[in-house]
């Protein structure tokens, strides 16, 4: 990753997210960016969807490290409250 993706600090963001949403795609996880997480469900025969729910928080978790593993330092600090990937995202995409 530090290969590919600059560290974002702010001034670059036009060139970082799609370089940075391009890395979450090729890992899979970028759908945590769009999708919320699936609602439990029980289904007739009595089976859930914990699996999914399960998968889609391991995404996130992925999909937020890898966020905050490249962005500067005073920008993750200042979103360290957040607490999934969509939330970093969308703030930063805010901000910049």
């Amino acid at each position: 990753i530090n290969n590919l993706i600059s560290v974002l600090t702010g001034a670059n963001y036009l060139s970082w997210a799609p370089v940075m949403k391009g890395f979450l795609m090729a890992q899979g996880v970028s759908h945590v960016l769009t999708e919320d997480c699936p609602s439990p469900t029980t289904y007739d025969d009595n089976s859930n969807n914990a699996n999914d729910i399960f998968s889609w928080k391991e995404d996130d978790t992925k999909a937020l490290g890898y966020l905050i593993l490249r962005v500067q330092e005073s920008i993750r600090v200042k979103h360290d409250a957040l607490v999934s990937a969509k939330a970093f995202w969308d703030a930063l995409s805010a901000e910049y």
